[in-house]
């Protein structure tokens, strides 16, 4: 009745979400999700009667919520995410927003320490910079709160949580390196599945085997320093020709710079496998050390041409996943370099 009464405030103030913790006395766990079903699905019928979204704030991670969501399956049901309380139950709060997705309505920016107590932001143990950038990679344009400790001077602390905020969503190489790593793995492992290559225990271009098509998780540490080599080069590669990461979603396709990091992409392959010892042969061969790509760029076969593409532009899109692209600097004159 009392959520009835507050369905219908909320219709005529024109508020679209409503945010329902579920905590103590409503706790949710694993074990017990199932009695919560009738409920949640009798006041979701009442939202949507009102035009309004229920969010649900629970201690469950997201695979548990995930599992509630389909088995109410209402589309006025979703989540309010909060990245204090997440953090410190141990769930991994960027894998979290990833698998939430769209699920998510509203967030409460929030830091716990590790005994679970509120502590300003910024200076407990949730991994904020990680939360932001994940909501950027799944498009979240939602409204987000600041449930944080007030202090002695709250207008003071609501202005340094906005600082505090802006600074951790700006570039930072060290943070997205292995963010980047991922991802142009992943864009390598798509180009090489696409050419009717399977995993296999060596490289065999006859077969179509390579050791490397699995999960980044899975590479070996030799491969994943290769891919943060191939990573910075590129970013290095890009700042040679005047462009620089900013903040913005991607932009449109600039010819000159994708042609400029498909070269790299190869170059810098070509530079590793020498450092192997991997030399020129007509046929690629582990055992003998040759490689039929081992020649300049503009010499190259055009599957492999085309992976290197796949490299660069998985560069530049998990950027934009992010919230980041590359900007052409100005010269001092003021003119485009």
């Amino acid at each position: 009745e009392y959520l009835g009464e507050l369905l219908e405030c909320c219709r005529q103030i024109g508020v679209q979400t409503l945010v329902l913790p579920l905590f103590e006395a409503s706790e949710l766990s694993r074990s017990d999700v199932r009695r919560m079903i009738a409920p949640l699905r009798r006041v979701t019928d009442a939202a949507g009667s009102c035009g309004v979204t229920v969010a649900i704030e629970t201690s469950l991670d997201a695979g548990a919520l995930l599992r509630l969501l389909g088995l109410i399956a209402h589309p006025r049901l979703r989540v309010c995410y909060d990245t204090g309380n997440s953090a410190a139950l141990g769930h991994d709060v960027a894998r979290d927003i990833q698998r939430l997705g769209s699920s998510i309505a509203h967030v409460h920016v929030k830091d716990k320490n590790a005994e679970g107590a509120n502590v300003p932001l910024g200076s407990g143990i949730s991994p904020l910079r990680d939360a932001l950038i994940a909501f950027e990679e799944v498009r979240y344009e939602g409204l987000m709160t600041f449930e944080t400790v007030r202090g002695d001077d709250p207008l003071a602390t609501a202005k340094n949580n906005v600082r505090l905020t802006g600074t951790l969503v700006q570039w930072d190489t060290e943070f997205m390196v292995p963010r980047l790593c991922s991802a142009i793995h992943e864009a390598w492992v798509r180009g090489k599945r696409r050419q009717g290559y399977r995993p296999g225990p060596r490289v065999d271009d006859e077969a179509k085997l390579h050791p490397a098509i699995r999960p980044f998780a899975k590479l070996s540490p030799e491969s994943v320093a290769l891919e943060s080599a191939v990573v910075r080069g590129l970013l290095a590669s890009a700042a040679e020709i005047g462009y620089q990461p900013v903040r913005g979603r991607r932009s449109a396709e600039c010819s000159v710079l994708l042609t400029a990091l498909t070269r790299r992409a190869h170059d810098l392959w070509l530079a590793h496998q020498r450092s192997l010892g991997v030399q020129y042969g007509p046929v690629t061969d582990g055992d003998l050390r040759t490689h039929r790509d081992m020649l300049p760029f503009d010499r190259i076969s055009s599957e492999k041409n085309e992976l290197d593409r796949c490299v660069a532009l998985g560069l530049v899109e998990a950027m934009a996943r992010a919230g980041f692209r590359f900007q052409r600097a100005h010269s001092a004159e003021g003119g485009k370099l």
